[in-house]
């Protein structure tokens, strides 16, 4: 019988930069302060050279692997995502742990893996939802956009504070796959392969549509004030994701996992079930 190890799961804070030294944005814009979010698994070598990154995708977060065995506090944000999230998924293994730990395809056992929340998120690292020390209230819609490169950017400035000299490799699928087709070309000197699922150079006008369907869903709920609010414009954020929903998937796929099929004793086709 095999031994089944959880990995030690735990999300750890660095803070970098500050007003006479900040975070300078690909748009120029600036951040005095930026904190971010990530876990780490395995041991990093004497040399520094045994580091494996992990890149999420759009929604995720640091809790690649691992099982989350207590509940955890951004306090620096408003509202506490991290907390909410850490509520619903204890006891749960991280969002890759079939790859990640000893033995798996990223072994832990040989390398030192680091997932980090992406600049931007609302899982601990600073983005909307973070505290802006200049007003003493969330950033909301004030936090500025941000490109994949301020992503991976950030993302070296950790993997430099870890003591990280070579990168064995960078992988992750969608959105974490633009980070690691980034990492390849901004510093190839530092990592030694990409591993990107799923994922483009950019985006085709195609999926530019697609994305701003989905936005316009959000700002179109009442709830939205602009980016201001009060509570989560709830029916506008369910909008935008089922059209997202229906973009991961071809016709092909909708028509083989649903067709024409309804739910049982009912009028509605399974497709709507699906995106309910």
């Amino acid at each position: 019988m095999n031994e089944v190890i959880n990995l030690s799961c735990e999300t750890k804070f660095a803070e970098f930069f500050s007003k006479i030294n900040p975070m300078i944005l690909d748009n120029g814009e600036k951040i005095s302060k930026v904190r971010v979010a990530y876990q780490t698994y395995g041991e990093l070598n004497s040399e520094g050279t045994n580091a494996i990154l992990i890149c999420h995708a759009l929604t995720g977060n640091s809790h690649a692997a691992g099982i989350l065995n207590k509940e955890e506090s951004d306090l620096n944000s408003e509202p506490d995502l991290l907390k909410k999230y850490s509520k619903m998924f204890k006891g749960k293994p991280g969002w890759w742990d079939p790859v990640i730990g000893p033995g798996k395809v990223f072994d832990t056992n040989k390398y030192f893996v680091i997932c980090s929340n992406i600049l931007g998120s609302c899982y601990g690292t600073t983005g909307p939802v973070s505290i802006n020390q200049e007003s003493d209230k969330p950033f909301q819609t004030d936090f500025p956009s941000v490109t994949v490169r301020d992503i991976v950017n950030l993302q070296k400035v950790l993997v430099n504070y870890l003591g990280v000299n070579k990168i064995k490799a960078v992988a992750g699928g969608s959105l974490g796959g633009m980070q690691a087709l980034e990492w390849g070309i901004m510093y190839p000197n530092v990592v030694e392969s990409i591993i990107p699922i799923g994922t483009s150079a950019n985006h085709s006008a195609w999926a530019i549509g697609l994305g701003e369907a989905e936005r316009l869903a959000i700002k179109n709920d009442p709830d939205w004030q602009n980016g201001f609010y009060n509570k989560q414009p709830v029916k506008g954020l369910s909008l935008a994701r089922q059209i997202a929903i229906i973009s991961y998937r071809s016709f092909a796929s909708f028509e083989e996992k649903f067709a024409r099929e309804k739910v049982k004793d009912s009028e509605k086709f399974q497709v709507m079930n699906y995106l309910d």
